[in-house]
């Protein structure tokens, strides 16, 4: 069955018709990929208020999403609360600060200050954004954004394991008493002490004499699992001789 298409509100600000026509272009792309967009363009008639209309919008429980696309006028406007794009921020930040659904709203940046930093509303600052500064890559940030819309991000969490045979069993591992012998002869030989071939030796002839500790148990299946396991012991056991080799 396909998922069931998310039901997003757009808040923008009208700047200018070209701000205007970009907004409606997203708006019909989104519907096209499946998304229910509400708009002020297609939703909102002649007659009727239209900051009651995004007051609705941005609080009815049946939007899922709203989406805001966020210019120079948006920002001051929000900052200022001034006009409709004021009574949105007033209505947004008060949901965003109450922690009811922070998941609901997701800035679209479309300009950026004389310094190049994103213009978002104050109450935005620090949130993860949609960066739409840069019409050569809009196929990119419009599936960033359809993906948030559907809540299927680029990376997925990938399933829970389970713990190493060596964690989990760790008392059964075999153990190899040569750690501090390794030490001693891989400093003295880097270092060309006086006692390296000493040391060097003393910790081969250790070492030779622990062997028996991995002669396999009697009855260990080849094909099963316990010989991998096995195996996984005796290679983390032999890791500190890898250095002297």
């Amino acid at each position: 069955m396909p998922d069931k298409a998310p039901r997003a509100f757009i808040s923008y600000s009208w700047s200018s018709p070209e701000h205007e026509e970009w907004v409606l272009g997203l708006a019909c792309d989104l519907v096209e990929s499946g998304v229910d967009i509400v708009l002020d363009k297609w939703d909102l008639r002649e007659g009727g208020e239209a900051s009651a209309f995004m007051e609705r919008m941005v609080t009815d429980t049946s939007v899922d999403k709203v989406i805001i696309v966020s210019d120079r006028a948006y920002v001051e406007k929000s900052n200022l609360r001034a006009g409709g794009a004021g009574t949105e921020a007033q209505i947004i930040s008060s949901e965003i600060f109450a922690k009811r659904d922070e998941g609901k709203f997701v800035v679209c940046v479309r300009e950026n200050d004389e310094n190049g930093k994103p213009l978002v509303p104050a109450y935005y600052t620090s949130r993860i954004f949609v960066d739409f500064t840069d019409d050569s890559r809009r196929t990119e940030r419009f599936e960033q954004l359809l993906r948030w819309l559907f809540d299927k991000p680029f990376h997925k969490k990938p399933e829970l394991g389970t713990a190493p045979h060596y964690i989990t069993n760790d008392q059964d591992a075999v153990r190899m008493p040569t750690g501090a012998a390794s030490r001693r002869a891989v400093d003295a030989l880097t270092n060309s002490k006086s006692f390296a071939k000493g040391a060097a030796q003393e910790y081969l002839e250790k070492f030779t004499a622990e062997l028996e500790r991995f002669r396999p148990p009697e009855r260990l299946d080849p094909a099963g699992d316990e010989l991998m396991n096995y195996l996984d012991d005796c290679k983390r056991s032999l890791a500190p001789t890898v250095d002297l080799a």
